[in-house]
């Protein structure tokens, strides 16, 4: 069925890999004069395996095999769901319309580990004191410290002086009650 496809696949696959969000977007497939709509069918495999499984509730809490929306959030419903997070994926798609079946169209291999894009710092307070300055942040999302860290770069420089420094913050955890005299 799917050598002889008809119908087109579905283009410009984009993984969305932001904090600990993880989603697969791509461009409607449309059939000229059919008002039906087209559903999608999501896909995912690891590495390790040559075999392909559907993203069905079963498996993943997450339904992405008759969507006719043009995503697939991982994500959806808690920061704990979604592919784990130190394993190559590859993600597909296609397009389904009654009985015509498009090609699968294949997005990148991705790690959420190595690919994902972080965000900054949340709850951001810097309290001046003599000589010093306190800094105290949170990470952008939660994760086990045996997991991951989170290094930041704090730039300060005094008002009058103009002089600049800077100042290497390390693994979050140790930032609460930070302080740099």
């Amino acid at each position: 069925m799917d050598s002889l496809a008809p119908l087109p696949a579905p283009r410009n696959l984009k993984v969305h890999l932001y904090n600990a969000q993880q989603a697969l977007s791509w461009e409607p497939v449309y059939l000229d004069g059919d008002p039906r709509p087209v559903v999608y069918q999501v896909q995912y495999k690891y590495s390790t395996s040559s075999n392909w499984y559907d993203v069905n509730k079963e498996d993943s809490k997450v339904d992405c095999t008759n969507l006719t929306r043009t995503e697939c959030d991982f994500t959806a419903n808690s920061l704990s769901e979604g592919f784990p997070w130190r394993f190559n994926i590859s993600l597909r798609v296609r397009a389904k319309l009654g009985g015509l079946v498009s090609a699968w169209a294949t997005a990148p291999w991705f790690e959420h580990y190595r690919n994902a894009t972080i965000g900054p710092p949340e709850n951001i307070r810097v309290t001046p004191e003599e000589g010093s300055l306190i800094i105290r942040l949170s990470a952008p999302f939660d994760v086990p410290a045996s997991e991951a860290f989170f290094v930041y770069h704090v730039y300060y420089w005094e008002k009058a002086g103009g002089k600049q420094a800077r100042v290497k913050l390390c693994d979050i955890s140790e930032l609460n009650g930070f302080q740099r005299r």
